[in-house]
């Protein structure tokens, strides 16, 4: 209990998301995510050998698109910049923590390889080591990540500012609504009745968003 480092086995490296945007350079693209974070874990042979895995995946597609954008072309990003992690056939059963001098021996398949175990187990991935301190978790519960969270969070997010126009129309008759009384009675209970009628609207809607969102 009082170890609550993770132990995990990396198969493969995807770090298209920490890439800003498409209009990037993969020139600084490539120097870009040699600053990322997962180098502190994976340790730096294995980030010499996805910067050099990126460089051969840039000069390959100059050579066969000289007249495209690589950051534009899905294939060289997913090429580019992922890359299956194996350890070579000798070390296949060693648990090897990449910051140890073991992890030169460590050998990186290309993307297009074939990266299943030797034995069907784990042992022939790196081993890092993740100290709990330094996780960081990101929720997945957001519109980028699915149609749903879309959805979830704009039909809520509409009712939502229908609530709040309806505590405005309150305020307006706490505020005000003796002085209209005073100079017109009928205009009031209209109003009223008027505001009465988009509350239900409200609450109609919620009736429908609860359970389809919530329940369901």
């Amino acid at each position: 209990m009082a170890d609550d480092t993770m132990h995990l086995y990396a198969d493969k490296l995807d770090l298209r998301r920490l890439i800003p945007a498409e209009e990037v350079d993969p020139e600084n693209a490539i120097e870009l995510l040699q600053k990322a974070d997962i180098w502190k874990v994976l340790g730096e042979e294995w980030k010499k050998k996805f910067t050099d895995h990126a460089k051969a995946e840039l000069a390959k597609f100059h050579e066969e698109h000289a007249d495209q954008k690589p950051m534009s072309n899905g294939d060289f990003v997913r090429h580019a910049f992922t890359m299956k992690l194996k350890l070579a056939g000798g070390e296949q059963h060693a648990l090897v923590m990449p910051n140890s001098s073991e992890a030169m021996k460590a050998e990186a398949a290309v993307p297009a390889g074939n990266a299943e175990s030797h034995d069907g187990g784990h042992h022939d991935y790196p081993q890092v080591a993740i100290k709990k301190e330094d996780i960081k978790f990101y929720s997945n519960f957001t519109p980028k990540y699915g149609n749903y969270f879309a959805i979830y969070f704009t039909l809520t997010g509409l009712h939502g500012l229908h609530v709040l126009a309806g505590m405005v129309v309150m305020t307006h008759f706490l505020l005000f609504g003796k002085r209209i009384y005073d100079k017109d009675p009928e205009h009031l209970a209209n109003r009223v009745e008027v505001g009465g009628l988009f509350w239900h609207f409200v609450d109609l809607v919620w009736i429908f968003l609860f359970p389809l969102l919530y329940l369901m």
